[in-house]
């Protein structure tokens, strides 16, 4: 089942302007990666990438948040576009504030939601409805992402 919300940002900011995403990145450049709040802090890392395999885009990073959001074991399907790749300090920003991440539907790792299915992304996208992508976000490619 394509997801409609892997056609664009899917998060209802598309009248706001932002930066252009960059060409190409590798996958494995994301993947693994820290993930970091708009005030720098440190909130968990990427465990998957989700694609659309129908438009081939990305629809959404899972993320393990760090333990200081009592989030323990539980994952987060986030929209790729909330998130924001900052060269200037190789850094993936995620634009939602910590108490919103803390009330954010999750899954553990052995009990994955139906990712394909409409009514499972349109509560997700409803959830993050209305978060924009860091203003700090830039272009450009620095250090680490630099190369495949």
């Amino acid at each position: 089942m394509r997801n409609e919300y892997c056609s664009g940002s899917g998060v209802g900011n598309e009248s706001q302007s932002f930066p252009p995403a960059p060409a190409l990145l590798s996958a494995s450049k994301i993947n693994g990666n820290d993930v970091y709040g708009q005030k720098g802090e440190r909130l968990g890392c990427i465990r998957e990438i989700m694609l659309d395999m129908h438009t081939g885009k990305m629809c959404y990073v899972v993320l393990s948040f760090d333990a200081f959001l009592s989030a323990g074991e539980k994952l987060f399907a986030v929209p790729w576009g909330v998130m924001a790749l900052d060269a200037a300090s190789e850094r993936l920003l995620l634009a939602v504030e910590l108490e919103r991440l803390r009330n954010a539907p999750g899954f553990s790792q052995d009990q994955w939601p139906d990712m394909a299915d409409s009514s499972w992304a349109d509560r997700i996208h409803s959830y993050y409805r209305g978060q924009s992508p860091p203003k700090r976000a830039t272009t450009g490619f620095l250090g680490k992402w630099a190369r495949p």
